[in-house]
């Protein structure tokens, strides 16, 4: 190939050297641009798990989550007990003989619905209101009838105090139906008992978790943002990396065609683009340091100079 021919070929190379090379160290920032903004991501996400864990600390999450467990396990097992002893009970009610409702019924209903001591007072007013005011006929009869039902609610209330104290007439089977009562009662008070436990401790985690929930927004946000800073990462190294291999080969056909031309080939066009990453440079720079001590040769102000340009 005739020199004329060549410098053409070899001018065409540089000035896309050149180009390449703009686009290269531009293409290189930019990824390194983006895998730092990636690595900030990161850092915040684990500084919010890092806030997410003292929150946990702080409320004794452990603990809470614990103790709900073992409330879960009790309820668990006092439930079953309790169903199985609430159909036991509702059975001896279906098969207790039921009686006619009768005015003393009636009484027992208003009974537990008014108290001793408020069915005293009712009955002090009454009577109180009967011998200091005068009541016209209508009005009197209605008093007396009121002072009436209330005596029959009190007499009520202490027959079934002393039913209750006397269980001396009571049948084997009023006898076992008063057990199982009172045993139905004390079990359904533990049963809502623990519920309510539940309950509150539930509420306790759902309130750490309302806190909680708002740094795991803020987190996925940051993963979604870390996500796609490092695809574009990967993206731009793809482009860089396929600049730095053609490059690579420009050079190559740079330094055949001057060799060709009998021309020296500057040192600076040797460098691979290939290796350029931080930790290579370090190794470089290593590797030449170990060869310079290995020769016992002084490391002269040139060759530090020489050293630092390779960082």
């Amino acid at each position: 190939m005739e020199n004329t021919a060549i410098r053409e070929e070899l001018k065409e190379i540089q000035t896309r050297i050149k180009d390449l090379k703009k686009d290269f160290f531009d293409k290189k920032k930019v990824k390194e641009d983006f895998f730092t903004s990636g690595e900030e991501f990161s850092e915040q996400i684990n500084s919010l798990y890092q806030d997410v864990k003292k929150i946990e600390e702080e409320n004794n999450l452990d603990i809470v989550n614990k103790e709900l467990e073992e409330s879960k396990s009790e309820y668990e097992e006092v439930k079953a007990k309790y169903e199985e002893l609430k159909e036991k009970f509702e059975n001896l009610i279906k098969s207790r003989p039921r009686k006619k409702p009768t005015r003393s019924d009636d009484a027992n209903q208003k009974v537990q619905r008014i108290s001793p001591q408020k069915v005293q007072k009712q009955l002090q007013a009454l009577e109180l209101k009967v011998q200091t005011q005068v009541l016209s006929l209508d009005k009197e009869a209605e008093v007396a009838k009121e002072i009436a039902e209330l005596k029959e609610i009190a007499n009520s209330q202490q027959k079934e105090t002393q039913s209750v104290e006397d269980d001396s007439n009571d049948t084997p089977e009023d006898t076992n139906f008063k057990n199982v009562k009172k045993e139905y009662y004390d079990l359904r008070k533990k049963y809502n008992t623990i519920e309510k436990k539940i309950r509150s401790l539930y509420k306790q985690i759902r309130l750490i978790s309302k806190e909680k929930k708002q740094k795991y927004k803020t987190i996925d946000k940051l993963r979604d943002q870390k996500k796609q800073a490092f695809e574009n990462f990967r993206e731009h190294k793809k482009t860089y990396v396929d600049l730095g291999k053609e490059l690579k080969d420009l050079f190559k056909k740079e330094e055949e065609l001057l060799t060709e031309l009998g021309e020296e080939v500057p040192q600076k066009k040797r460098r691979t683009f290939h290796q350029n990453s931080k930790a290579q440079d370090n190794r470089n720079q290593k590797a030449a340091e170990d060869m310079l001590m290995k020769k016992g040769a002084t490391l002269t102000t040139e060759d530090l100079l020489a050293l630092q340009k390779k960082k």
